[in-house]
């Protein structure tokens, strides 16, 4: 119960900070959604193919695909994210609920202050 509630701080916090650097919607939502949907489909597959907790290749994958459709809305920058946090979650020994959201933020900021045409939206 306390890692939901500690993983539920954490995204509000990132929310916050977000929206007090920026006030871009999806600059603030993508590294939730991230975690949220990324996270469920690793554990959505490997709990289809291995019937227990456990880090394999074939969530990381699913987590990929996912976090690149994600991250198109941000652009070239968000894909990158998506990439990034699909493989930083694969970490076996670092809570995945704050490296994905906060690797991920952390992209999407220096994307959108240093490159901000690599974060204009694919659809």
């Amino acid at each position: 119960m306390t890692i939901k509630v500690y993983y539920l701080a954490f995204c509000i916090y990132i929310l916050l900070f977000t929206w007090y650097i920026d006030r871009s919607f999806w600059l603030e939502v993508v590294p939730v959604l991230f975690m949220a949907y990324g996270d469920g489909i690793t554990r959505v597959i490997r709990n289809l193919k291995y019937k227990k907790r456990t880090k394999a290749w074939e969530g990381t994958a699913g987590m990929l695909l996912l976090c690149i459709v994600i991250g198109a809305k941000m652009g070239f920058a968000g894909m990158l994210a998506g990439v990034i946090c699909s493989f930083v979650e694969r970490v076996e020994n670092i809570d995945d609920n704050i490296t994905v959201p906060a690797s991920s933020l952390f992209i999407l900021l220096a994307a959108h202050y240093y490159f901000p045409s690599l974060t204009a939206s694919l659809y």
